[in-house]
């Protein structure tokens, strides 16, 4: 019998520079949110934005220099304001939000990550 979701780490909010060269072009997500067995990841693409592309990536440890493995890709589509989801069932060390393609159009910010986490009983 499945165990039931327990929320470990309530909603948070984190907000990504638009450029993918700067150093503020990534989050760091609390670390809580690595080590849940269940992660929800809502990538926010803001009014204006025209395209761009953000990656949710996973280490062992968060000063890992070397790159990080990829859980997931997201692509702005559509029309924004525009927002999608990922949903891991994983565990981590360390997990961010990497800007991998410039965020184009509309004004700063331009992204907001927002994520949340759960293990099961």
């Amino acid at each position: 019998m499945a165990g039931k979701s327990q929320l470990v780490y309530p909603l948070t909010e984190q907000t990504l520079k638009p450029d993918a060269l700067t150093a503020d072009s990534f989050c760091m997500l609390p670390f809580v949110v690595g080590q849940a067995l269940e992660i929800t990841i809502y990538v926010s693409f803001l009014d204006g934005v025209t395209s761009g592309v953000v990656k949710v990536e996973s280490s062992y440890s968060p000063s890992y220099a070397g790159t990080w493995p990829v859980e997931a890709t997201v692509t702005f589509t559509g029309t924004a304001p525009n927002m999608q989801v990922v949903h891991l069932t994983a565990l981590n060390q360390a997990m961010r939000c990497r800007i991998s393609t410039t965020i184009a159009g509309g004004s700063d910010p331009k992204v907001r990550i927002f994520a949340m986490a759960a293990n099961q009983s």
